[in-house]
């Protein structure tokens, strides 16, 4: 029997295509369906040459080490052939990252996942993705790179902000309330230093830094066409991987005022509260109770739908 794609393959394979590798639990929570069916699907568009699977990396942010997948080239050539935009994408920008960033962007998928999930959680709310990195630009919308905070020039300092890149940039409109929201993700893997000895080197404060003349600026209104909206400013939101890491760039946080723009949780309690319950620590402050990003009257206790094997 001749093998043919439906549209859930094609929808997981365009999904593969934007996040550049996935683990199987990942597209299993993408796709709401049972571990064994993916496993089962994914095996079948592995033996059709569409789908490969290697090693993961040793220091996942969760669970057991599991096999990473990723788009070989004849998948990617069936995903240019079948849709138009992704045709001008070069084909190392859907093929898996090195492997250095692997478990980077693995933190990234997670909270694309549960992103995505808020909007079954909470009817009424629309999730546009403007910005991923390094992965890619969805073609709906007409930002780009450039609209980016990279390389910025600032009044105060002639220099630009060299690699100034946020891992994702994405509006969440409230439809009732006529509101939309602009966010900037920060997704945290404890591999730079929180406060590096040499001020502006790659380290946590210097991103504030940027993040913090950013939002002065007024730079980011380059936002409002593509969102349709009135932007009056934006929410930075930082992903620690651990309780500790948390605490520190709290405190970090706490002590660059002002930082209220600033939203911090951990991995933990993105999955056992959900993104929309109340876990984040407004402007560093974990000394008071946990926030939700949407506001308190939105404030949802909704982790991800249970994954049976």
């Amino acid at each position: 029997m001749a093998f043919h794609l439906n549209k859930n393959d094609y929808e997981a394979l365009s999904f593969l295509a934007e996040c550049r590798v996935l683990t199987l639990t990942q597209l299993a929570a993408y796709q709401k369906k049972r571990k064994q069916v993916v496993r089962r699907r994914v095996r079948e568009l592995s033996q059709e040459g569409l789908i490969q699977a290697d090693a993961g990396p040793l220091g996942q942010s969760r669970g057991r080490p599991e096999k990473v997948l990723s788009l070989t080239d004849q998948g990617i050539d069936l995903l240019r052939s079948k849709i138009s935009c992704l045709k001008d994408i070069p084909k190392d920008w859907l093929r898996a990252p090195s492997s250095h960033r692997l478990d980077h962007q693995l933190l990234q998928n997670w909270f694309r996942i549960h992103l995505g999930d808020l909007e079954r959680v909470i009817p009424g709310l629309a999730i546009q993705i403007l910005f991923l990195s390094p992965a890619l630009v969805p073609p709906a919308t007409p930002a780009d790179r450039s609209a980016c905070p990279k390389e910025r020039v600032s009044q105060s300092d002639p220099k630009p902000t060299p690699n100034f890149l946020p891992d994702a940039v994405f509006a969440i409109s409230m439809k009732a309330r006529q509101k939309t929201l602009l966010f900037f993700l920060e997704a945290d893997r404890g591999t730079e230093s929180v406060a590096g000895i040499a001020r502006g080197g790659k380290d946590i404060r210097t991103k504030i830094l940027h993040y913090q003349d950013y939002f002065r600026s007024g730079d980011y209104k380059v936002y409002e066409t593509p969102c349709d909206a009135t932007l009056n400013g934006f929410r930075l939101l930082l992903l620690a991987t651990s309780t500790p890491r948390l605490t520190s760039l709290c405190n970090l946080v706490r002590s660059m005022p002002p930082s209220g723009f600033i939203w911090l949780t951990s991995v933990e309690q993105m999955f056992s509260e959900g993104l929309s319950g109340n876990i984040w620590s407004r402007g560093g402050r974990k000394d008071l109770r946990p926030e939700a990003i949407l506001g308190s009257k939105m404030a949802v206790r909704a982790p991800l739908m249970p994954l049976k094997a």
